[in-house]
């Protein structure tokens, strides 16, 4: 009898043997090796330093890995990054981040400006695969250089974004982290004969566009005038069915006004949480008297804003297609609710046919 009795040990042991065992969890990141080939007018460009993005945090830390490189002899480096599972293309582009002290710092620089690069670089790779390759071919840049001038008078920080060009080729010729700000700037990365434009944000908000001409050579734009700050009339803005960032949209919470005739543009950061009202740090969102279409985001150059302001100086009629406005007048409060997905969806969208291209 006493053989056949289920003691608490034995009871304990059956149980744990007939249970089912929870199945081991899937790994959520791949260690993703790209091999980017890197010329310059068809020959190899070497010793240039690469660095891949979009590496993600495993259950036990970050994985190490040599994500950063520079090119060898053959214009050829491998660059190793953990990478989520799901995840359908990696990206890369010059390493600053690897230099020792500021002067290596500002080599890469001036080296980067010298170079076409249009950075980051996207490289599509099938959820199954651990590697992938990229061939890029750059050429000799031209480098414009302008002077921003503020109509008011003031001192103020600038910063420029030019879609198209890598970000470290925007520098500042005397640059300092006290005022007065620096106010002339160079800008590198540019196609000879290539037009393109660049943004300037500046002040509480305001956006300057700046178109830049087609150059064969590097050269001077002279003074580019700045307009002043006015502030007439408070927004707020609630926002629905927000997207989240991601390596290819570098989304930051905040707010994008473009006036209906595309001519001026605002721009704010941060939210309240609580009241889920856009805001500036703790400032209500003050603009000029007018009629603006609205959007999601800091304005950092982002396609869905650079592409609803280009929309817009053309006259076509964006709420047509969904873009919601808001009417701004002097000593008012408006309030306006928008659907990020939809904004977005509809501001990259084809234009509205008969509207003016």
């Amino acid at each position: 009898m006493l053989g056949l009795m289920a003691t608490p040990w034995v009871m304990a042991s059956m149980i744990a043997f007939v249970q089912p065992q929870a199945p081991a969890e899937k790994p959520r990141v791949r260690d993703v090796t790209l091999t980017v080939t890197l010329t310059k007018d068809g020959k190899p460009l070497p010793d240039f330093p690469l660095r891949m993005y979009g590496g993600e945090k495993a259950e036990k830390g970050w994985r190490t890995g040599p994500s950063a490189g520079r090119t060898d002899s053959n214009g050829v480096v491998a660059l190793k990054a953990p990478v989520a599972v799901d995840k359908t293309e990696v990206a890369f582009g010059p390493d600053i981040f690897s230099s020792p002290d500021w002067e290596t710092s500002k080599g890469v620089r001036d080296r980067v400006s010298s170079l076409t690069l249009e950075s980051p670089y996207f490289v599509p790779i099938d959820p199954g695969l651990d590697t992938c390759s990229f061939k890029l071919n750059v050429k000799d840049a031209v480098i414009a250089q302008l002077t921003l001038e503020n109509e008011g008078g003031e001192d103020e920080r600038f910063h420029i974004v030019v879609p198209g060009v890598d970000s470290l080729a925007v520098t500042a010729a005397d640059p300092r982290s006290t005022p007065p700000w620096p106010r002339v700037f160079r800008i590198g990365c540019l196609q000879k004969s290539k037009p393109l434009v660049a943004f300037v944000i500046h002040g509480r908000g305001r956006v300057t566009r700046v178109p830049i001409p087609a150059l064969e050579a590097s050269g001077d734009l002279g003074v580019i005038k700045l307009p002043k700050q006015i502030d007439d009339g408070e927004v707020r803005v609630r926002v629905e069915n927000a997207r989240p960032t991601s390596e290819r949209h570098n989304r930051v919470q905040g707010v994008v006004f473009v006036s209906t005739d595309g001519r001026l543009v605002r721009t704010y950061a941060d939210s309240d949480p609580g009241e889920e009202v856009i805001t500036y740090g703790l400032h209500k969102m003050m603009l000029p008297e007018g009629s603006f279409y609205v959007a999601q985001g800091m304005f950092l150059g982002e396609p869905e804003h650079t592409r609803l302001i280009e929309r817009a100086l053309t006259g076509e009629d964006l709420t047509r297609i969904g873009v919601k406005t808001v009417t701004v007048k002097k000593g008012e409060v408006v309030e306006v609710t928008i659907d990020d997905k939809a904004t977005v969806d509809a501001i990259l969208a084809e234009p509205v046919t008969g509207e003016k291209k």
